[in-house]
C-alpha cells in the first residue's frame, strides 16, 4: 500500500491507493485470501488512525493540520 508524505515530514497510508480498498474489500468479503501483507498494510492503517485518535501530543487543531496535509498530499499527486 502506498503512503502519502506531508509537510511535516510524517507518512500516512493512502486511502486512494486502489491497494487500500482492494485490501479492505479482500478483509471483509474474502478473508481466506487476505495475505501476511495485506495483514502489515492493514496494521498500518489502524496505527494512523490510532495516532491520529490517541496521540497524546495531538491536539484537534494539530489533527486538522494532518489531515489537511493529506488531502494536500492527495490533490498534488493527481
Amino acid at each position: 500500500m502506498k503512503r502519502l508524505k506531508i509537510e511535516n515530514g510524517t507518512h500516512w497510508p493512502d486511502p486512494t491507493d486502489e491497494a487500500y480498498h482492494d485490501i479492505a474489500w479482500r478483509m471483509i468479503h474474502a478473508p481466506q485470501s487476505v495475505t501476511a501483507n495485506d495483514m502489515m498494510s492493514a496494521a498500518q492503517v489502524f496505527e494512523a488512525y490510532d495516532n491520529l485518535i490517541l496521540h497524546p501530543a495531538f491536539t484537534l487543531k494539530e489533527v486538522g493540520r494532518i489531515v489537511s496535509g493529506i488531502r494536500n498530499a492527495i490533490k498534488e499527486k493527481r
